[in-house]
């Protein structure tokens, strides 16, 4: 019988130096220099790394607080604080995958720590670009970590907690700002909204959010904000 014949990529390298795989040292893309399309991908990425993830707005928000504009402008988009949950529209939720990989290798998160079943909190800035994030869930139990022998400032050695789990409204996967945002508030402005956004007609107290795996600059964030 006839032989099939197979199409695959093929590449001319003609000499050019930035021609094969590279990898970004800024926002972790593996993309083929050269390659339009790959360009064009990382281009994006690069983009969202540098200045959070862009944000035109969708038909149908579901918007918990809008601010004061930052800008001098008049007529500037006002910064919001919106909520996705995890049965919004899939157009919705790629937007917040897109968000979750950012934050995850920000982080230094394992892969799919930030599931979808989270509910999820954006930071939209005037700009509309997302640069904050809240990944939290419903739970009702959670443990107290144990103050350092140290006090406060030496955070260095194992976690520990106590033995018996406390009442608590909601838990906390990650809570993130852009650099480029930080030091403004935007975390506290997360957390404040998270209060009553997951809670049954009541905001709950600080002390009733449980942060899981937080980083060095989360946990003393958790200390500050509880």
């Amino acid at each position: 019988g006839k032989k099939r014949r197979t199409s695959t990529q093929t590449f001319l390298d003609l000499g050019q130096r930035d021609f094969g795989a590279s990898t970004c040292a800024v926002c972790g893309c593996v993309y083929m220099r050269g390659v339009e399309e790959d360009e064009r991908a990382h281009a994006a990425v690069h983009d969202a790394y540098a200045s959070g993830a862009r944000f035109p707005g969708w038909r149908s928000e579901r918007t918990l607080v809008r601010f004061e504009p930052e800008g001098r402008h008049r007529g500037a988009p006002r910064p919001r604080v919106l909520m996705v949950l995890p049965t919004d529209p899939a157009a919705h939720r790629r937007k917040v995958d897109e968000v979750a990989e950012m934050v995850a290798r920000d982080l230094g998160l394992s892969a799919g720590w930030l599931e979808a079943r989270c509910s999820v909190l954006l930071y939209v800035s005037e700009a509309k670009r997302v640069v904050g994030a809240v990944f939290a869930q419903r739970i009702a139990r959670a443990y107290r970590v144990v103050p350092s022998e140290g006090g406060q400032g030496n955070h260095s050695g194992p976690t520990r907690c106590e033995a018996e789990a406390s009442a608590c409204a909601c838990g906390v996967r990650a809570v993130w700002t852009h650099p480029s945002a930080r030091r403004r508030g935007v975390a506290t402005r997360l957390l404040d909204e998270l209060r009553g956004a997951l809670t049954a007609g009541a905001v709950a107290e600080r002390a009733q959010l449980g942060f899981s795996q937080p980083t060095a600059e989360g946990a003393a964030l958790a200390r500050r904000y509880t």
